[in-house]
């Protein structure tokens, strides 16, 4: 079966929108408003008076607003009256009122000075004169606050008197210019200019009548009959362009013809609009979009619109329409946001069909723009075949500070077989992401991935997540302080680990306290260094736990009398033969957590011998805090070993020392042509001892019989704990390595003054060791390793290892037809293979990886520095900046023509004398522009040895400017499916020509 999702339509914050009809009847709730409008009425007397004496058009036109909200009665049809009247009632707004009417009354300035420009009073005073005074135009809440300061501490005196905007004077300029003495009119063309108060005007034509106090703009006819110069008007912040103009400078009233405005994201082209004195407009003929095309892709043309600053649209009867040509859909009226913040609103669900849960309304449900700080996404998704999932996530940020997000969600499915059963699983994965800015020593961070282990593959379309085998988490904050001259560090964390096909899971808190290093004797030898002076020491201490759904079934490695009922591997599996979920069954894991407390204190120095070894001594001291020490008894009647608890805290430790020598050399091969080919030869030798703490001198150890037979071993006397235990066995270990760089050293053919350094090999080294202490097998296996980059493109890595000892049979297969043998098990001997079979190792195990990327550099180079001047209009745009950089995988860059990723990996590995196994495979992904418009990407893995592919999947994404449509299709495997998206995007994708590819919400 295959799926297809037809058309999944979304606006984006600023394009949300909600829709009433002309028959829609508001209720109001009655409420006890003659309380608040006591308050008001007493505000606007003083506030009157105030004016009286400082005669301010802005206390004027307050107090004219709070005179009409307290004195004057609403109509019932007056919505927006009537609920900022009941939104005012409140007991905490009334009460704010009252406070601010005293404090201005009172001639103790210390109640006015409890107020800041950031109470929410000076707020509901801007919304009431907005709302109840036409003629209002207070810049904001900090302009109410500021009239009030000076008032009160400079009295009437230090408001300004009103003056008409032609006192402010009015500048010109143009490329020439004529005035008309006898009508009046100064007419200005050619890059014409007027600035008057805090406005300014641009136009190819300006006509000026001093009588009348308008402004006439237009633009003007180039030799080719193009209209240029259309007039640009800046006002309050905000840029108009228009075709025509006309302004009265004195009522701030204003007709305008063929404008284009823009709030946030959203674009509104309109015939005509008339500006009002106060911050409203009304206009006509106008189209509704984010496109940013002079002939948008797609719009909602409404005849008629109303503009209320900082809140809202009002549209009359609307129809949606694409390439300018009008849809049977549309509504009698609308209302769209028109905030700086965050908007709320509907998202619309896609169509889709999957060939196990049947067909679907998927990623439907509701954005909300909490505040500026915090916003919330609800969706969820329905099968004709009864699956059901529901999804949350929380996004969260605050500037300079941190910022992060939260979700979780659940899933129902229901799987219909080819066989016609069905199976049944309920899935839920929480993920949260936090990240603090990086101020003072103090941090604080959350990587959590917490989900059922068969979430990922029922519910994610994701390649990448379906093959996903395990999942880690992790909660860490950390500090610094300083004692003295050396720094000491506090860390903690809590670890989560699960692995996605067993089940099995873990949670482990994690506390550490480090000293950083100190260097008790340099102050006693400043001049110099040796021995004393650069001896340092430091201290780290740890406490480490765990708590486990797959909890060992024994802590003792034999049968304990108290404990020796056979327990089943299987037991506790489920159905789909995995663990118990850790967090849904917590409680029956908790008695069995378990946890240690190491200290550990490592002492070194370095000094320099015959001017180039040099020399590193250290040792180093744990010890290991458990809660429990145990003493071992073989009982034969039980046939087990008793177990008594002799401590309930027991303390061990163990020392080790070393010593290093190394050098740097260098050797040098000179070619005919002048190139120099440069050796870089790092030798290391070390040497270290251990004693054995599994002696009886130390006690850590006990030997302890174990079967019916006599068998013995030695067994740790606190089993079972978590964490290190002291070493078994003396160590005198002697290792070896020897690292080799390449450089070649040519002259340029351009400039052979200069030369130029080319790597050959980063890094060949040869590494293995030496024990002492061991009765056989001393010698441990050799390991070789590589890495290069070949051609700068091409990274090469190499990795193998050789055991030096030669192997006998002891389990060997007979085909009882060919007569072949086949080894099926083997053991080392303490022969070398040097002196047996003449080898000097066998190769036991190589590992080579080959890959590399490919991509116009210089499109690639464009597109990322196109992305760094980009400066962000708003926080919404911040937020998507900031996402393409953070994950660029999720987008698709439509400048960079073609891009490909190669992977090749060889692998071939064996025990003893097992033949050879290889494996090999050949990852993929990558896209390709077929045109300016349409680009394919792909990822795919080729296993060669199984002669077959895995996962696969393929995106065919297509630009649509202002929207983007994406097919994603996995052809074949469980996920088997395919589904068309189309949605609005962000214009400020539309700019950078990125496209979102990911399932994952933004939002």
């Amino acid at each position: 079966m295959w799926g297809m999702t037809l058309l999944s339509i979304g606006f984006s914050n600023a394009s949300t929108f909600s829709t009433t009809t002309s028959n829609d009847i508001v209720i109001t709730q009655e409420q006890d408003t003659a309380k608040v409008k006591a308050a008001v009425r007493e505000l606007y007397l003083t506030v009157k008076e105030m004016n009286k004496k400082a005669d301010n058009e802005s206390l004027k036109q307050l107090s004219v607003g709070l005179g009409n909200f307290a004195n004057k009665p609403i109509f019932r049809g007056d919505r927006y009256k009537l609920d900022l009247m009941e939104e005012m009632a409140e007991e905490q707004r009334v009460q704010a009122f009252i406070k601010l009417d005293k404090a201005l009354l009172a001639e103790d300035q210390s109640l006015w000075e409890e107020f800041t420009p950031e109470d929410p009073v000076f707020e509901y005073l801007v919304d009431i004169a907005y709302e109840f005074n036409e003629e209002a135009a207070l810049e904001g809440p900090e302009q109410v606050h500021e009239l009030f300061d000076k008032f009160k501490k400079g009295g009437a005196g230090a408001l300004e008197k009103p003056k008409g905007l032609l006192d402010t004077g009015i500048d010109y300029d143009s490329d020439s210019s004529r005035l008309d003495f006898k009508r009046q009119l100064m007419y200005l063309t050619g890059n014409a200019k007027v600035v008057f108060g805090e406005r300014e005007l641009k136009a190819g034509q300006i006509e000026m009548a001093y009588t009348t106090s308008t402004v006439k703009a237009y633009g003007i006819t180039d030799s080719v009959g193009n209209y240029v110069e259309r007039p640009v008007f800046k006002e309050s912040g905000k840029t108009y362009n228009a075709n025509e103009m006309l302004f009265n400078y004195k009522t701030n009233k204003g007709i305008i013809k063929g404008i284009v405005t823009e709030e946030g994201d959203a674009i509104i082209q309109s015939g005509v609009i008339k500006k009002t004195p106060k911050e409203s407009i009304y206009m006509e003929d106008n189209v509704y979009t984010t496109c940013t095309l002079e002939h948008p892709h797609y719009g909602i043309r409404s005849k008629r619109m109303k503009i209320v600053p900082r809140k809202h649209y009002v549209t009359g009867p609307f129809l949606f329409e694409l390439n300018e040509i009008p849809l049977p859909i549309g509504f009698p009226l609308g209302l769209f946001p028109a905030q700086n913040k965050r908007s709320s609103g509907i998202i619309l669900p896609g169509y889709g069909e999957f060939r196990e849960r049947g067909f679907a309304l998927e990623n439907g449900g509701f954005f909300w723009g909490i505040n500026d700080y915090v916003t919330l996404t609800l969706t969820g998704s329905i099968f004709t075949l009864g699956s059901w999932n529901v999804s949350s996530k929380v996004n969260y940020r605050k500037r300079y500070s941190f910022s992060g997000n939260f979700g979780f969600d659940y899933a129902n499915n229901i799987r219909q077989q080819d066989d016609g059963t069905s199976t049944t699983s309920k899935d839920y994965r929480l993920i949260w992401s936090h990240t603090q800015q990086t101020y003072g020593s103090s941090r604080f961070s959350a990587s959590v991935n917490l989900a059922s282990s068969n979430f990922n593959q029922n519910n994610s379309y994701d390649v990448n997540d379906r093959v996903q085998a395990s999942t880690n988490s992790s909660i860490r904050y950390s500090n610094n302080f300083t004692i003295g001259n050396a720094t000491l560090s506090a860390n903690s964390s809590l670890r989560h680990n699960q692995n996605l096909t067993t089940g099995e899971a873990s949670i482990n808190p994690d506390l550490s306290v480090a000293l950083s290093r100190i260097r008790p004797f340099a102050g006693l030898f400043k001049r110099s260094q040796n021995i004393l002076s650069q001896l340092n020491l430091s201290y780290t201490g740890r406490f480490n736990g765990e708590i486990t759904n797959d909890p060992p079934t024994s802590s003792f490695p034999f049968p304990v009398v108290q404990n020796d009922t056979e327990i089943d591997p299987n037991a506790g599996l489920g159905e789909d033969e995995l663990l118990p979920d850790l967090f849904l069954n917590f409680g029956d894991y908790i008695d069995d957590f378990r946890y240690n407390i190491t200290h550990n204190i490592p002492i070194s120095t370095n000094f320099t011998v015959l001017k180039y070894f040099n020399v590193t001594p250290s040792a180093n001291y744990t010890e290991y805090w458990v809660p429990n020490k145990y003493d071992y008894t073989w009982n034969g009647a039980e046939g087990a070993v008793e177990v008594d608890t002799i401590s309930s805290f027991a303390r061990y430790y163990e020392f080790s020392t070393s010593a290093s020598v190394s050098t740097n050399m260098y050797m040098f091969y000179d070619f005919t042509n002048g190139a120099r080919l440069r050796q870089a030869i790092r030798p290391t030798v070390s040497m270290s001892f251990r004693p054995d703490f599994g002696s009886p001198d130390f006690d850590f150890y006990q030997e302890v019989q174990t079967n019916e037979n006599g068998s013995s071993s030695q067994v740790w006397r606190s089993s079972g704990a978590l964490g290190g235990s002291p070493s078994v066995g003396q160590s005198a270990n002697m290792s070896f390595s020897v690292s080799n760089q390449f450089e070649l050293k040519k002259k340029r053919k351009e400039d052979e003054e200069k030369a130029e350094k080319i790597k050959l090999v980063d890094d060949l080294s040869l590494s293995s060791s030496y024990d002492f202490a061991r009765d056989s097998l001393n010698l441990s296996n050799i390991s070789l390793r590589a890495r290069t980059r070949l051609f700068n493109i091409f990274d090469v890595s190499f990795a193998s290892t050789f055991d030096p000892y030669r192997y006998v049979p002891t389990s060997i297969s007979v085909d009882p037809i060919t007569g072949e043998e086949t080894i099926l098990s083997s053991v080392k001997t303490n022969d070398f293979l040097l002196g047996t079979e003449g080898k000097l190792a066998r190769l036991t195990q190589m590992n080579i990886s080959i890959g590399a990327r490919f991509s116009p550099k210089n499109f690639q180079d464009k597109a990322e520095e196109k992305l760094e001047e980009y400066e962000p209009k708003n926080q919404t745009e911040e937020l998507i900046i900031e996402d393409i950089r953070r994950n660029p995988s999720d987008y698709i860059n439509f400048e960079v023509p073609w891009s490909l990723s190669v992977n090749y990996i060889y692998n071939i590995s064996r025990t003893g004398l097992q033949e050879l196994r290889p494996t090999q495979n050949i990852r993929l992904r990558g896209d390709l522009s077929l045109t300016p418009k349409w680009k394919v990407g792909y990822t795919t893995a080729y296993d060669i040895e199984e002669n077959e592919f895995t996962s696969t999947q393929i995106n065919i994404n297509r630009d649509l400017h202002c929207w983007q449509m994406t097919l994603n299709w996995v052809p074949f495997g469980r996920n088997q499916s395919y589904s068309i998206n189309i949605n609005v995007k962000s214009s400020v994708l539309q700019d950078l020509k990125w496209q979102r590819q990911s399932r994952r919400p933004l939002f």
